[in-house]
C-alpha cells in the first residue's frame, strides 16, 4: 500500500529570486493555443495527452457526477477565459497532492479532498495549479530535461505502457517527481495562484492556513519525513506560511470582498464520497496522521456517526493498548444514529466475540443482518449468529 508523502509545492519566498507579493503575472499563451506536433514542445504536449488517455480508463479515477461538476465549475471560476482548456480528472489516491500538465489536464488526488477545510483552501491548490499552466512552467522544466538524461524517464513511463491498458499510480508518482518544478517556478505559481483566488472574492489567508494544518499532520508522524525528497529538498514550511500570509493581507487591502469560504458548499459535496476516500487514507496505516485527520473532520462537521467508525477502524487496526475498548466505544457512538455505518454493528460483533461477550456480539450480528441482508458476508454472519446462539 502507498506511503504517505505530502506532495506539496513548498517554496522559499524570498527576495534572492527577485520575487515578491507584489509581483503580477499573465499567460504565457492565448486560450485556443496548442504549439505544432513536430516541434518539441508539441511532442511533449503529445506525451500529456497519451498519459491522459491512460487516465480516461483507469480505474482509480473517480467518476461519482456530483463531485466531478463541482470540481469543473470550481476550475472555470479560477482559469475564466482559459476553462475549455482544463479537465479535471479526480484520483482515487490518498496521498495530498494535485498536477497540472501541459496539454490542459490536472489531477486532483483524493486525498487533497480530505484534507482541505472548505472551498477556498481547495481554491487555492487549485488555483496555484492553473497558474503553473498559464505560465507554462511545464514547458520550462521540459526545456530543461531535454538537455539532460531526465527526459528518458518521462518517455519511458508514458511510451513503456504497452503491457497494460492502466497507468500505475507509482509510474504517475514518478513522472510528477520528474516533473517538479523550480522553485521559482513555485513562487509564482504561489503568487499568481493567489490573484487568482482573490478575484473570484475567495479568502486568499485560505491557502497559508491549508498549508499550516499540513504541517502539523506531517509534524504527528516525523518517521516519515526522511522518505519524502520533496521535504528534504525544500525550504521549511514556516518560510513559505510567513510570506503567504503577508501575501494575502496586501491582497485583502485591495479586494476588502475577498473573504469567501465556500464551507457548506464544499461540505455538502464532500461528504457524498467521504466513506470511500476515508477507506483508503485508512487502508496506509499511518495512524498518527489519520487521527490528526478525524480531528480536522470534527471541526469541520463531518457527521459525527462517520468520524466515530473510522475511529473504530483506527483503533482495531492499530491494536494497540486500550485499542479493543477504544474501538468498541467509537463503534458504538457510531450507531447512536441509523445514518451512520451499517459495518459498524458487525465490527463491534467480533470485538465482542474476541473479547468473550456472547450476548452482545449476537446482538450486534442480528442488529447488522436486519439493516443489510443483502451484505456479501451474509453467509458468515448466519454461520456466527447461529454458533452464539447454540452456546
Amino acid at each position: 500500500m502507498y506511503k504517505f508523502l505530502i506532495t506539496l509545492f513548498l517554496t522559499s519566498l524570498t527576495a534572492s529570486y527577485g520575487l515578491s507579493a507584489e509581483s503580477s503575472y499573465t499567460p504565457e499563451f492565448e486560450p485556443d493555443y496548442r504549439p505544432e506536433i513536430s516541434s518539441a514542445e508539441g511532442g511533449f504536449w503529445y506525451m500529456s495527452d497519451e498519459l491522459e488517455k491512460k487516465i480516461q480508463t483507469s480505474p482509480y479515477v473517480i467518476r461519482e457526477p456530483r463531485l466531478n461538476e463541482y470540481l469543473s465549475n470550481l476550475v472555470c471560476q479560477l482559469a475564466q477565459d482559459y476553462c475549455k482548456n482544463i479537465r479535471v480528472y479526480v484520483i482515487d489516491n490518498p496521498l495530498f497532492n494535485a498536477s497540472m500538465y501541459p496539454n490542459g489536464m490536472m489531477h486532483v488526488h483524493s486525498g487533497l479532498l480530505i484534507r482541505v477545510e472548505n472551498e477556498a483552501q481547495l481554491a487555492a491548490v487549485i488555483s496555484h495549479e492553473i497558474a503553473h499552466y498559464l505560465r507554462a512552467h511545464h514547458v520550462k522544466r521540459y526545456q530543461r530535461l531535454n538537455k539532460g538524461r531526465g527526459l528518458s524517464i518521462i518517455f519511458d513511463l508514458i511510451l513503456a505502457g504497452s503491457t497494460g491498458v492502466y497507468l500505475p499510480l507509482s509510474d504517475l508518482g514518478a513522472y510528477a517527481d520528474a516533473m517538479a518544478f523550480s522553485r521559482k517556478h513555485e513562487t509564482e505559481a504561489d503568487l499568481y495562484g493567489a490573484r487568482l483566488l482573490s478575484e473570484m472574492n475567495y479568502d486568499p489567508q485560505a491557502s497559508a492556513e491549508l498549508w499550516a494544518y499540513v504541517e502539523r499532520e506531517r509534524e504527528a508522524d516525523q518517521s516519515k519525513n526522511d522518505r519524502n525528497v520533496f521535504f528534504a529538498s525544500h525550504p521549511a514550511m514556516a518560510d513559505r506560511n510567513s510570506i503567504l500570509t503577508d501575501a494575502a493581507s496586501k491582497i485583502k487591502q485591495e479586494n476588502p470582498a475577498a473573504n469567501e469560504l465556500g464551507s457548506e458548499r464544499f461540505k455538502q459535496v464532500i461528504s457524498s464520497v467521504y466513506t470511500s476516500m476515508m477507506k483508503e487514507q485508512l487502508a496506509l496505516q499511518e495512524h498518527e496522521q489519520t487521527a490528526e485527520v478525524l480531528a480536522r473532520h470534527r471541526s469541520i462537521g463531518y457527521p459525527e456517526t462517520h468520524i466515530s467508525y473510522f475511529e473504530g477502524e483506527l483503533y482495531r487496526q492499530r491494536k494497540g493498548e486500550g485499542d479493543i475498548e477504544n474501538a468498541i466505544n467509537a463503534y458504538t457512538r457510531s450507531t447512536q444514529d441509523m445514518n451512520g455505518p451499517v459495518a459498524a454493528h458487525r465490527e463491534l460483533g467480533y470485538l465482542y466475540m474476541k473479547s468473550k461477550q456472547s450476548a452482545l456480539a449476537l446482538t450486534s450480528f442480528e442488529k447488522y443482518q436486519q439493516l443489510a441482508p443483502d451484505a456479501s458476508d451474509s453467509k458468515m454472519i448466519d454461520y456466527y449468529i447461529t454458533t452464539l446462539r447454540n452456546q
